[in-house]
């Protein structure tokens, strides 16, 4: 008996080992088969059972979705300075344009942020702060900027980014299709607004004596050429062409060496209605009744409040047809329905003060690229760029859009009227005498 039990121990030892080798060894080829292809004990072990899932976590149906990351969308605008009652009305616009594409849902399903900039109508600001807006603020495209000086320093660099804008630079330079791709304006180039008011001047107020003063901008100087031919064609040539400072505080100088030249008439070609508030002031303060002939900002309502109607009766400024009226033609619904959300968004202000022009062309300018975006279904520049450039007789506000691969620009030559400044009142001007 006491032979036979340390035998028995070591069996049972010898047994135990082998067991246990054989056991290591079973183990190690499920688990290289377990990283391939769970079986089904290992799959219930490794996944919690439906009931689990559902006290572990919520349902898909339960879980929160997370909001998606907001559309930054840069405004660049001359919102202090001379330019400052132009740029915040286009700032009003894009402001009425995004509370309503919020609300409908926003663009591709994103909300709308707006990140604002005043340059102040100043070029190297702008291009600054346009900088800030791409690289740091990573925006998906840029609203503005006003002026057309600002513009040409901006779109190289916007150029080189790949990043779409929609200035209203009305210098056509400044948003050529080929220069600048990715460049659209709300604005009638100059060549629209120049011929739009030299036609006016000849052929309704008969004038053969005219002076032709501009600010010494990229816009007044490409104004200077355009209007060049138009008075050759006619054999007319212009009795003063001078220069000013944009923000002077006193332009009776070059009005003093027109009114000594004998002019009938004075085209003044302005970027901002400040300007011209002063321009018509000094007429007054010299008692000389002369026609004016100039850009939308000669009706802004910057210019009827700081002047009166009463200086205003010959001051006749650059429009369209879509936002004026005549006894024969009176406003279209459209722009009486969109002159009561820009009332709304002033608090009920009646009559408006503010010129309805600038806010209904970056209302509209706004809407389209948010209808490019959907169109597009993407805010990848390419595909938005390609998209603008297919929309063809856009019904909106401001006008009838169509943007083309060669033309930036929404308005036709034939779409130019003038109205007579002293006639603007809630927001919008009557067509001048004899205006087509």
């Amino acid at each position: 008996m006491h032979t036979s039990r340390p035998l028995a121990f070591i069996v049972l030892a010898l047994v135990t080992v082998l067991g246990l080798t054989f056991s290591a060894c079973g183990s190690q080829q499920p688990a290289a088969q377990s990283s391939a292809q769970p079986s089904a004990s290992a799959k219930s072990s490794a996944q919690p059972s439906a009931s689990a899932s559902a006290s572990a976590q919520p349902s898909q149906s339960a879980a929160p979705k997370a909001p998606a990351t907001p559309v930054k969308v840069g405004v660049l605008l001359g919102l202090s300075g001379p330019v400052g009652p132009v740029g915040n009305q286009q700032l009003m616009g894009t402001q009425i344009a995004i509370e309503e594409i919020n609300k409908a849902g926003g663009i591709l399903g994103r909300q709308v942020e707006l990140v604002i900039r005043d340059d102040g109508g100043d070029p190297t600001k702008s291009r600054t702060t346009a900088e800030e807006l791409v690289e740091k603020e990573k925006v998906a495209f840029i609203i503005g900027p006003t002026l057309s000086s600002p513009a040409m320093g901006v779109h190289p660099y916007l150029t080189e980014q790949k990043v779409l804008n929609l200035t209203s630079a009305a210098a056509e330079a400044a948003t050529d299709p080929v220069k600048f791709p990715y460049a659209f304006t709300v604005s009638p180039h100059n060549g629209f607004i120049g011929k739009t008011i030299f036609d006016y001047a000849v052929n309704s107020l008969k004038l053969t004596k005219i002076a032709l003063l501009s600010e010494s901008t990229a816009l007044g100087k490409e104004a200077q050429g355009i209007l060049k031919p138009l008075f050759e064609a006619k054999g007319i040539t212009p009795v003063v062409q001078d220069e000013y400072a944009v923000g002077a505080l006193d332009y009776a100088p070059q009005l003093n060496k027109a009114r000594s030249a004998g002019a009938d008439g004075l085209i003044v070609w302005s970027g901002n209605s400040t300007d011209m508030v002063r321009f018509m002031k000094n007429l007054q303060s010299m008692g000389w009744d002369v026609p004016v002939l100039s850009t939308s900002n000669l009706a802004d309502s910057a210019v009827v409040q700081g002047v009166g109607a009463d200086g205003l009766k010959k001051a006749y400024a650059q429009s369209h047809r879509p936002i004026t009226f005549s006894a024969s033609s009176p406003l279209s619904q459209k722009t009486i329905d969109f002159r009561e959300k820009v009332r709304a968004k002033l608090n009920g202000e009646n009559p408006i003060k503010t010129s309805i022009l600038n806010v209904t062309s970056f209302y509209d300018g706004v809407s389209l690229v948010k209808a490019a975006a959907d169109k597009a279904g993407s805010l990848d520049t390419l595909k938005l760029k390609a998209s603008m450039e297919s929309f063809n007789q856009w019904p909106g506000v401001y006008a009838t859009w169509t943007f083309t691969p060669t033309v930036h620009k929404p308005l036709g030559d034939d779409d130019g009227t003038m109205v007579l400044a002293a006639t603007c009142k809630d927001a919008v001007c009557e067509k001048a005498p004899n205006a087509p």
